[in-house]
């Protein structure tokens, strides 16, 4: 081989070599220094904005909590969702409230939704001092309900009734009124488009509806007030009075000036003390009894607060004898507020005795299985 052909060829390798340290070596490094000079620039510019940020720090969070509470403030004038039961009570104290007004008929269709809020901030991105307990991601949810109405009443009513609306706690509009005037009677008779809002969302919990009528009963073969009682147990013929000798629980409810005794005492056995369990607070004492099944037995448990006992039952039935007092005067309050829970397959009998007739000592509230009060 020529030299000079030898010349060339280490020629041609030499640019060879360079060409490819340039595309394996130099350019992937450059590549990767580009890319760093990229991200310090973007890290430098995020850092020069929080540093800008932290200077006004105090200022934000406290615009930030001022706002917040606003929003909270306007939250406040929305139930938190358009039940139906708060709905018919509001409208029933319509009527009360303006005497001869009357709501003919009310239609109460369902809530829909017509906005959301978004989101609330997560948590992961609070800032320091502020309440991440509050943070969610579960948005505000805004919803509407038309309630038409059919009413009658005069003309003064129906002024106060739309400043009544006007003035209510919650937002609430009418959209339409149509009415007529009928001279015999000297009433208006009209139709009222009445809209209700909520916003529902993060801690926002419905209004209980405040209930004063009377509610149905758990077994509809006992009955319930005013309602004709289908009972054929052993206790119907004398009125209960079988359970005044013998019975499962006994309660005594004493006036507050008998020094002898408890006001409350609730207990498997009056003669026994260590079953007792006993309030002494002159009050309203709220009683808890549940009869359950365990390993093919039945037991009944009692409690007053922290305070209680548990027995078994033998018998094919529970049977509490409830011994009462008339009051001595207004500042006589004892009295129970009896739960039962009962989830075996035993009914319950009660038969109260002695309570005073204008404010009676025991009360007989949330109750499950058959339940029965003589």
């Amino acid at each position: 081989m020529k030299t000079r052909d030898l010349n060339i060829i280490l020629c041609l390798l030499a640019i060879g070599i360079l060409i490819a340290g340039y595309y394996l070596l130099y350019r992937p490094e450059k590549d990767k220094e580009t890319r760093l000079t990229s991200e310090i620039n973007e890290l430098q510019a995020r850092y020069d904005d929080l540093k800008a940020k932290e200077a006004h720090r105090d200022e934000y969070i406290a615009e930030t909590a001022e706002l917040k509470k606003q929003f909270e403030e306007e939250l406040t004038k929305y139930p938190a969702d358009l039940n139906q039961e708060s709905t018919i009570m509001f409208l029933k104290g319509t009527e009360d409230k303006f005497d001869t007004w009357q709501n003919v008929s009310v239609g109460l269709p369902r809530e829909t939704v017509f906005y959301t809020l978004g989101k609330t901030p997560d948590t992961s991105d609070v800032a320091v001092g502020d309440d991440a307990s509050n943070n969610s991601s579960e948005p505000y949810v805004c919803t509407t309900a038309q309630y038409p109405i059919v009413f009658k009443g005069s003309y003064d009513q129906l002024q106060e009734y739309v400043d009544y609306i006007a003035a209510y706690k919650y937002r609430m509009n009418i959209s339409s009124i149509n009415m007529s005037y009928n001279e015999d009677e000297e009433e208006l008779n009209g139709s009222i488009a009445l809209n209700g809002y909520a916003v529902s969302g993060p801690n926002r919990v419905p209004d209980e509806p405040t209930l004063n009528q009377p509610t149905g009963e758990d077994n509809i073969f006992i009955g319930g007030e005013g309602a004709p009682v289908s009972d054929s147990s052993k206790y119907s013929e004398d009125d209960g009075a079988a359970i005044v000798s013998s019975h499962n629980l006994v309660m005594l409810l004493n006036n507050a000036k008998n020094d002898t005794a408890s006001g409350v005492i609730v207990a498997a056995s009056e003669n026994d003390e260590k079953t007792y369990v006993t309030s002494e607070s002159n009050d309203v004492a709220d009683v808890t009894v549940e009869i359950y099944s365990s390993d093919d037995k039945n037991f009944i448990k009692y409690s007053i607060g922290s305070k209680s006992y548990e027995t078994e039952v033998i018998t094919d039935d529970v049977t509490i004898y409830v011994k009462s007092s008339e009051r001595v005067d207004s500042d006589d309050k004892n009295g129970v507020n009896v739960k039962i829970s009962n989830t075996s397959v035993l009914p319950v009998y009660i038969k109260v005795a002695d309570d005073d007739s204008s404010s009676p000592r025991f009360k007989l509230g949330e109750k499950s299985g058959t339940v029965k009060v003589y």
